[in-house]
């Protein structure tokens, strides 16, 4: 090598703008210099004492691990989303779990179609009356801002009108504290498989209105005070596989309370992952 070897470069962690990554498969940190893994003997010595400080930890505070698994979950679903033209929303609509109660009925509810799999779930608040309710049940929901033209001219955006969220878990806490939303009355809930979206869940109807077709409109909960549910209004035109109940049947210890609350199905991390933790991949 010689006197007059070249030195090897030692990048660090702020100089060189390093990216700190948690690999929540490998459960580790890594440290890349743009697309580039850096080996541990590329580090300086202070990038190597906050690697091993965050490594450390790692191992003592398992809800690190947690919280990043929740973060990749809801990276890739955006991403999946994205790709099928589903824009979502990525903050919340209402701040806060909401301090409200769901019976029994409407938890097994909520809890069962937040927990399917390739299932996108949205929600439409609504102040509709019940003359309303039954248009929107039987013959869908109308999507404001498109006319007649929007399914074969123009790409209907249907976040407009029903929102989404990167965690289905999140319209629990939606639905209950629909009334956060310019004083809604209830809420209709959305199901489309994910291998149906497209334009075929449009309909056109006799005034020329552009509609979300009834069969994607899962229930209809309305509110009994501002942030409470009692009944689920299923809608029979619906596509649902299977029942509601089926994934609480088993959970005695929420089965026999009178009144369920958001944090009773979904765990805070899920509802309000941090983002400081560093990315993740």
């Amino acid at each position: 090598m010689g006197l007059f070897a070249k030195k090897q470069k030692k990048y660090d962690m702020e100089k060189d703008c390093l990216r700190e990554e948690l690999d929540v498969y490998n459960r580790r940190y890594t440290y890349y210099y743009g697309s580039r893994e850096l080996k541990m003997n590329e580090m300086t010595r202070r990038t190597l004492k906050k690697l091993s400080k965050d490594t450390k930890l790692l191992k003592e505070d398992p809800t690190i691990l947690e919280n990043a698994i929740v973060l990749k979950k809801l990276k890739d679903r955006i991403d999946r989303l994205n790709e099928l033209g589903i824009k979502v929303s990525s903050s919340f609509e209402i701040l806060g779990i909401p301090n409200g109660t769901m019976s029994y009925e409407a938890a097994a509810y909520l809890n069962a179609i937040t927990n399917e799999e390739g299932i996108l779930v949205g929600i439409h608040r609504s102040r509709a009356n019940e003359n309303g309710i039954i248009d929107i049940l039987e013959n869908g929901l109308i999507l404001t801002g498109h006319t007649s033209s929007a399914i074969t001219d123009q790409p209907v955006e249907l976040e407009n009108n029903v929102s989404f969220y990167p965690n289905n878990k999140t319209i629990i806490k939606e639905a209950v504290g629909a009334y956060s939303y310019k004083n809604s009355s209830g809420s209709f809930i959305v199901r489309i498989p994910e291998n149906e979206i497209g334009s075929n869940l449009y309909s056109k109807d006799e005034n020329g209105n552009i509609r979300l077709k009834p069969e994607y409109i899962d229930a209809y909960l309305p509110l009994a005070t501002k942030n409470s549910i009692d009944v689920v209004i299923k809608n029979k035109f619906s596509k649902r596989s299977r029942d509601i109940c089926d994934l609480l049947e088993k959970n005695e210890s929420l089965k026999t309370k009178d009144l369920l609350t958001v944090t009773d199905l979904v765990n805070e991390i899920e509802l309000f992952p941090k983002s400081n933790i560093g990315r993740t991949r």
